[in-house]
């Protein structure tokens, strides 16, 4: 449905209300975007004189001594590094020990990906970061609206007035001809908060419930959608419902939450969306500090493990195109606007970039060892089910993993492990925390529509 925008709804709503609300499955852009981010890695220098001084030697010893004695004299290399301040140079030391004699230190990470990590990585100098980290109070008066809005009846009934909640389904033409991929059946909206794209939403104002119109949509001319762009589609629409949202008072939060009254109902609300505020603080700083990471560092990417990651990705996509019905060059065509081959090259592109940075992330773990074991990955996973409203990371992950993303939760883990040491070692500064955006409104009289 290219024109509508997702519109995320809840996956059930548990006795205590904790599914009731909205979530986001990848709240970290860097991960969900992976493969369609282009970010611009830089190379940057090697180690300092008195390291490369270092592999110079050891590189002249191991010719003498054999793998044997490389192995001994890898570790040496990286700790003398260590003990001389260097540690950021480590896994460079090693690096370069490493593809010179072709002997392999042990690894102190526990990776799924061990081969493809290697030690053809180089870390830049990442001392002397900055970073800032802005808290944004959460909007809770908005949150309980939202919430009230899963509490609606719809009737067949009146018309559509701006900010009713409607049931709408509809197909969609431009020059008589149908543009694959418009058309919704039983969509939920809000009229006027922006789901459809062009004037749609406007045009739905006044249309008689329960009954099919036609309407023309018109589309600017920079509408991402090549099809509709400085066009105009003619509609056909039916609107099988409209409701509006209860009022929030104290006797619907006892009936319908298993709250007393709305301000005990408000401190249930704020206790969850205050720690996902605090992390999504986190995150954003966690981002901009891997960002510099990749900037100072490098990594190689074979031609296999690149295609081998293509293939999979490629996969995904075919998948999903299928469930759309679609045939993959058609569905490439109409969401990306271009061709299949040059799809696959986009992927090859920003796929060998995320490997190169999923390098560096396990090289920087290695030089600093940083845990990133089960137990800590289980304590991330508890963490993170209790600020999103799972009984336990068990379920958390196990949900994840069935909608394909149980790699990605991995992955996620092991950057947030990364940021969080970049941050205990690097310097904050601008620390902004924004003004609480609630009001003194009495809360009783919140609605979503129209009051009791």
């Amino acid at each position: 449905m290219p024109c509508h925008q997702a519109c995320i709804r809840p996956g059930g709503v548990d006795s205590d209300l904790r599914r009731v609300i909205p979530y986001t499955i990848m709240r970290r852009n860097y991960i969900l975007a992976a493969c369609m981010a282009v970010i611009t890695a830089a190379v940057l220098s090697g180690c300092s004189n008195t390291a490369e001084m270092q592999v110079n030697t050891e590189t002249e010893l191991l010719s003498e001594t054999g793998t044997a004695a490389a192995i001994d004299e890898i570790k040496n290399a990286t700790e003398a590094a260590a003990d001389a301040g260097t540690k950021n140079e480590t896994a460079a030391v090693t690096a370069e020990l490493t593809e010179e004699t072709g002997a392999t230190p042990e690894s102190v990470i526990e990776n799924e990906n061990q081969e493809n990590a290697g030690f053809d990585v180089q870390l830049g100098n990442y001392t002397g970061f900055t970073y800032t980290r802005t808290y944004t109070e959460p909007d809770v008066n908005a949150e309980m609206e939202s919430i009230l809005g899963y509490y609606i009846t719809y009737e067949e009934s009146g018309a559509v007035a701006e900010g009713d909640y409607i049931l709408l389904s509809f197909t969609g033409t431009v020059d008589g001809e149908e543009v694959e991929g418009i058309a919704e059946t039983d969509s939920e909206i809000v009229v006027g908060e922006g789901t459809y794209g062009g004037d749609f939403e406007e045009k739905l104002v006044g249309l008689p419930v329960g009954e099919t119109s036609e309407i023309e949509v018109s589309y600017p001319d920079d509408y991402w959608q090549e099809d509709l762009a400085g066009n105009t589609a003619v509609m056909t629409v039916t609107v099988s419902g409209r409701a509006d949202a209860p009022a929030l008072t104290d006797e619907w939060v006892s009936e319908n939450t298993g709250y007393e009254s709305v301000e005990a109902f408000r401190e249930y609300v704020k206790s969850y969306l205050v720690p996902q505020a605090e992390e999504e603080a986190d995150s954003a700083a966690i981002y901009s500090l891997l960002e510099d990471l990749y900037a100072v560092s490098s990594a190689r990417v074979s031609e296999e493990e690149l295609a081998e990651r293509v293939e999979e990705e490629a996969a995904y996509y075919e998948a999903y195109a299928s469930d759309l019905g679609m045939d993959f060059d058609d569905y490439v065509e109409a969401y990306y606007g271009t061709d299949t081959d040059s799809f696959i090259e986009m992927l090859e592109e920003e796929l060998e970039e995320t490997i190169a940075q999923e390098k560096i992330v396990d090289t920087f773990i290695e030089a600093e060892e940083i845990n990133v074991s089960e137990e800590a990955f289980a304590d991330y996973l508890n963490t993170e089910a209790a600020i999103y409203g799972y009984d336990s990371g068990e379920d958390l992950y196990e949900e994840m993993d069935e909608m394909g993303y149980g790699t990605y939760i991995k992955q996620l883990f092991k950057e947030y492990q990364a940021g969080m040491a970049l941050m205990e070692i690097s310097e904050q500064i601008d620390l902004e925390e924004t003004e609480e955006m609630e009001t003194e409104q009495d809360t009783e009289s919140i609605t979503v529509g129209m009051s009791d």
